[in-house]
């Protein structure tokens, strides 16, 4: 793929990744607020429920009827959730008030658990990867920063040395004095001369920059 293709793919992933956390983090967002058992028991018994949902896991929704005083309601939220048994006696207690009830089986999935875990961990990871990809393939390659790109010579590599390069012979008088005092920098300190901080080539492409550098490594 291109490289313009493999960054449109990446974004799609990534946006779907963000859209299916989401969804997991506020599905439980609209269930309403969550109130103790006998909070519950208190507004059934005094009329302020309007209906209840009862989960085979336990957990209970419900609605608060309009007329229900603010202390049961947190924010004026209408909804509810709460945690509990519901016995005979709380089914008549439903039923003597008018309460509209029902009973909701809970579908157990093997995948819930793991998407609502896996999903996440996914996604943390997914951003690593793709920040740290964008800073490898940046322009400023920042994570080569600070790296040396000298290479460390030896004999048993292919040296190139002057007798290798022709054509430059005034270029070559010149790096000769240079190599000269690498080779003894005391001679010339004895008179007073101090080694060069670098040598500047200057030259059109193709004029043997690069060869005479590999010369100079090599001599």
């Amino acid at each position: 793929m291109k490289q313009s293709q493999k960054s449109v793919v990446l974004w799609l992933v990534f946006i779907a990744l963000v859209v299916i956390v989401v969804q997991i983090i506020t599905a439980d967002a609209d269930v309403g607020t969550e109130i103790p058992y006998s909070t519950f028991r208190t507004a059934v018994e005094e009329g302020y429920v309007e209906e209840v949902t009862i989960h085979s896991d336990g957990k209970i929704e419900g609605v608060f009827a309009e007329n229900t005083p603010n202390e049961f309601m947190e924010d004026g939220q209408t909804s509810f959730t709460t945690i509990g048994r519901i016995t005979e006696d709380m089914q008549d207690l439903l039923v003597s008030r008018e309460i509209a009830f029902s009973f909701k089986q809970e579908e157990t999935s093997i995948w819930q658990p793991i998407l609502s875990l896996g999903l996440p961990l996914l996604f943390v990871v997914f951003i690593f990867f793709f920040f740290m990809r964008q800073m490898q393939s940046g322009n400023g390659k920042a994570m080569s920063f600070g790296k040396s790109k000298a290479r460390l010579l030896n004999d048993a590599q292919n040296k190139v040395t002057f007798d290798d390069i022709s054509g430059v012979e005034e270029a070559k008088e010149e790096l000769e004095e240079i190599i000269d005092f690498l080779k003894d920098p005391k001679k010339y300190e004895r008179l007073g001369g101090r080694i060069p901080k670098g040598v500047l080539l200057l030259g059109p492409p193709g004029t043997g920059k690069t060869l005479l550098a590999r010369g100079v490594a090599g001599e």
